[in-house]
């Protein structure tokens, strides 16, 4: 507990360090958002299949170097006390059930962007999950990405370094459309492969393989010069056959969600 405590308390400013001298002739921003959505999956892992309102904040801190430092919030709140075949325990409607912090550097190198950071996950009934405790934990992540031919494709390794010492890689590939002024539609597919200990860890099966493969459309609309409001579906599924044997009779290994959201960017 005292290790995972300094590790919290600790992280936000060795990620802040990676920017070094923070650059006060550019803007400082911050995002705020809010996104309700039918339901939670994460990696492919239906964590709630019932309605879940999602609230985030991001600062962002320019550096001298060029690139951001960003510091980032985000939690779950579970709107109904049924969570339906799912990882989450019932009961805790109302309630952030996952809040997760996160503090990140980007780099541009010739219009390739490079993410490192550290993401501290915390879920405040996981030792009464459904199907195995989930003590919080942390994983350093890094990711590359940048624009080739109008599409988006990046590759994000995450590596728990606190609980599971498991390794989770995602690629994937995004691509926007403009429909008309300030309305746009943004298209998103994913892969993720998951290592025997990531397996283990959220998908119980400790198998190596491609996990989940999703996808994801959204029409967004710009209200004013800080407002969007969004409005999307998306779907994921398990491919690998050893880890969809151990959702086949406990949870859905195919998923499908909608959602409806608003930002602000200051």
């Amino acid at each position: 507990m005292a290790r995972r405590a300094s590790r919290l308390l600790a992280w936000p400013g060795l990620i802040v360090l990676c920017g070094c001298v923070f650059d006060n002739a550019r803007r400082t921003t911050t995002d705020v958002g809010m996104v309700a959505a039918s339901a939670y999956v994460f990696r492919g892992q239906i964590m709630n299949d019932s309605p879940v309102l999602q609230a985030s904040t991001a600062v962002g801190l320019p550096a001298k170097s060029g690139g951001t430092t960003t510091v980032f919030a985000w939690g779950n709140l579970d709107l109904d006390d049924d969570v339906g075949n799912a990882w989450f325990d019932s009961g805790h409607a109302g309630e952030f059930t996952e809040i997760d912090l996160t503090a990140r550097h980007t780099e541009s190198f010739g219009g390739v962007d490079v993410t490192a950071g550290l993401t501290y996950y915390s879920w405040a009934n996981g030792e009464m999950f459904r199907f195995a405790p989930f003590p919080s934990t942390s994983e350093v992540f890094a990711r590359i990405g940048g624009e080739v031919i109008g599409l988006r494709p990046a590759v994000t390794l995450h590596y728990d370094i606190d609980e599971v010492e498991g390794l989770y890689v995602r690629g994937d590939v995004g691509r926007p459309f403009q429909l008309g002024r300030g309305v746009s539609l943004d298209v998103l597919a994913w892969l993720g492969w998951s290592d025997e200990d990531h397996s283990l860890w959220l998908y119980r099966t400790a198998s190596s393989g491609f996990a989940d493969v999703g996808l994801q459309a959204r029409i967004v609309f710009d209200l004013d010069e800080v407002t969007t409001l969004h409005v999307g579906v998306a779907g994921s599924t398990i491919l690998d056959d050893e880890l969809r044997n151990w959702f086949h009779t406990r949870v859905g290994a195919d998923n499908g969600w909608v959602e409806l959201g608003l930002a602000w960017r200051f």
